[in-house]
């Protein structure tokens, strides 16, 4: 009986020394902070933010046209070649007009001949020697003469194609001898020098644009370079449907770089803002909820970061614009968010030091 109780005793005490281990293993791992996370921070100073309107749209020129003939016929002189430039008034095709010539040749020919014939029956009449019938029948032969010869004149200068304004034609699309059907398209004539480019804009931001207003354009054609646009025009409708309203710009192109029908991005800018909540939009994070950024504070010694909500109101890619959730001191982390919640504990290192090809988050 007495070996009984000396095991349970052992037996009991074994026990209680692996419960008490396991109870100070436990404790002792729960006082243990986990170790700090090294982070890059920005410390919000003011700053000026200059705000923009971003839009899309495609490049026209101030003045262009599909150059076409009124009539048919045989091609029989071309006065132009591909991508030339012409000066207003200048002839670039004519249509054979052998016909409507020697028609107009006899028409002018007889005209003298009929105007003598309405003269002489005028005094004949005046004399009482013939009918009112007879001056009448001299007068609508002359003015039938006329209208001819004027129809004649007119259907030669239809025959033909003269430049409208000054400019640069396009491709030539038709042949010496070629038979040309009327309306049918000979080239385009484009006035380069000045560009517009029509934009779509959200209702919302009407506000804010107006006549005369600076526009940065860029285009992937030219991507380093920015086209220099004034705000022409803004249509006075707003379409019901998608809630947008349409502008137009102004661009000029000296250097002739920018073509019709070319897409760019235009960026309307609007009056600088002074003394704004900027920080690197590196530092913004996305979640089920909205934006948020860890702010980093100082607690018992230590830095600790906590959540916070922002509003963000504009950004350019590189930079954000914050309209609430923050004020000037506040310290946000900028990289190494990974491994962050509320009171991690972190420290201080250069960015340089973490990843630095973290990808920027967009909205």
């Amino acid at each position: 009986m007495f070996a009984l109780l000396i095991a349970v005793l052992v037996f009991g005490s074994v026990i209680g020394y692996q419960y008490y281990v396991e109870f100070a293993t436990n404790r002792y791992l729960s006082e243990q902070k986990p170790p700090a996370v090294p982070v890059s921070a920005y410390t919000i100073m003011p700053q000026s933010w200059q705000p923009s309107i971003k839009a899309v749209g495609f490049i026209e020129p101030v003045q262009g046209v599909t150059l076409s003939i009124a009539e048919s016929g045989i091609i029989n002189k071309i006065h132009f070649k591909s991508g030339q430039w012409v000066e207003k008034g200048q002839e670039i095709l004519e249509l054979d007009s052998t016909v409507e010539k020697a028609n107009l040749a006899s028409s002018v020919a007889r005209l003298t001949a009929t105007k003598h014939t309405m003269e002489r029956t005028k005094i004949l009449f005046k004399k009482g020697s013939v009918s009112q019938s007879d001056l009448d029948n001299a007068l609508s032969a002359y003015q039938s003469l006329l209208a001819d010869i004027k129809s004649l004149k007119a259907t030669i200068i239809r025959r033909r194609i003269v430049a409208p304004f000054s400019g640069t034609l396009g491709l030539r699309n038709v042949y010496l001898g070629q038979y040309l059907q009327s309306g049918n398209a000979v080239t385009v004539l484009e006035d380069c020098s000045v560009m517009r480019m029509n934009l779509t804009i959200p209702q919302t931001q009407l506000s804010k644009v107006q006549t005369g207003m600076p526009i940065k354009i860029t285009t992937d054609a030219y991507p380093e370079k920015i086209f220099n646009a004034t705000l022409l025009a803004i249509n006075p409708v707003v379409d019901i449907n998608s809630g947008t309203i349409q502008i137009q710009a102004s661009v000029p192109n000296a250097d002739r770089l920018l073509r019709s029908g070319m897409y760019g991005t235009a960026e309307l800018i609007l009056p600088k803002q002074n003394n704004a909540i900027v920080i690197p939009q590196l530092a913004i994070n996305f979640t089920l909820y909205g934006q948020m950024v860890y702010v980093i504070e100082k607690k018992d010694k230590t830095l600790q970061v906590k959540q916070q909500d922002v509003v963000v109101t504009d950004h350019n890619g590189k930079q954000a614009l914050i309209s609430k959730g923050l004020k000037v001191g506040d310290q946000v982390v900028v990289t190494g968010q990974v491994r962050l919640s509320n009171d991690t504990s972190v420290y201080l290192v250069k960015q340089s030091l973490l990843d630095e090809n973290q990808p920027v988050p967009r909205d």
